[in-house]
């Protein structure tokens, strides 16, 4: 009776220590907070740059580029950061989540950049409206692991947290983006005019994400973890 006690008591403690592993909150507020701010700081200089190369090409060009490269090497550090910081974490599953962000934050944003940089510097015999299209596929294609990556952090904190409402968002979240992408609204701002779903996934990477983190950090202050 007491070997099986034991083994009982041996199980609960690796289960806790799991568990305790699993729903460890730290690095998800820093990551999502990070991002926000560093994704206001990018559009600012998207904005900044675009209005730059009406009147100076190369200037433009070179605010565009050095501000996308900076947001990718910038969120890689943070996530390299907490991912080794936590290497030693025996969940596996843990480990997984953190790695998912960084493919979705920094890998696949760089990996389309260098492409997008190839694509400049190299001789190209496609037409301009053939390299417009893809320019245009790539820019979506990275818009969308954007809005799906922010429905998986509703879905990530919605778990932690044990709160159905972040779930609920969730699946608002897409629904809206879905909404406007079909209706494919479009405002001007002064000269540049902006669909409503652009103007949704900017909202959504900037305050979308630093309001997750500031509640997920007060998820683990309170002791949530």
């Amino acid at each position: 009776m007491k070997v099986k006690q034991q083994y009982k008591d041996n199980f609960a403690t690796i289960y806790e220590t799991i568990d305790g592993n699993r729903n460890h909150l730290e690095p998800f507020w820093r990551i999502f907070f990070i991002y926000g701010i560093v994704n206001l700081g990018f559009w600012i200089m998207q904005f900044v740059g675009g209005w730059v190369i009406m009147r100076n090409v190369i200037q433009g060009s070179v605010i565009l580029n050095v501000s996308e490269l900076l947001t990718i090497l910038i969120m890689g550090a943070v996530i390299l950061r907490n991912y080794q910081k936590n290497s030693r974490n025996t969940n596996r599953y843990y480990q997984m989540i953190l790695l998912v962000y960084g493919v979705f934050i920094a890998f696949i944003p760089l990996v389309f950049k260098l492409v997008s940089m190839t694509r400049a510097l190299e001789i190209n015999t496609l037409s301009f409206n053939a390299q417009n299209n893809i320019s245009m596929t790539m820019v979506q294609l990275e818009t969308f692991a954007g809005i799906f990556l922010f429905m998986f952090s509703l879905i990530l904190v919605g778990y932690i947290s044990k709160k159905k409402i972040w779930l609920a968002l969730a699946i608002l979240h897409i629904a809206i983006y879905l909404f406007l992408y079909v209706t494919a609204g479009e405002v001007l701002y002064g000269i540049f005019w902006i669909g409503y779903q652009e103007q949704y996934y900017i909202l959504t990477q900037i305050f979308g994400y630093i309001i997750l983190g500031i509640y997920v950090k007060n998820q683990y202050r309170n002791g949530v973890r």
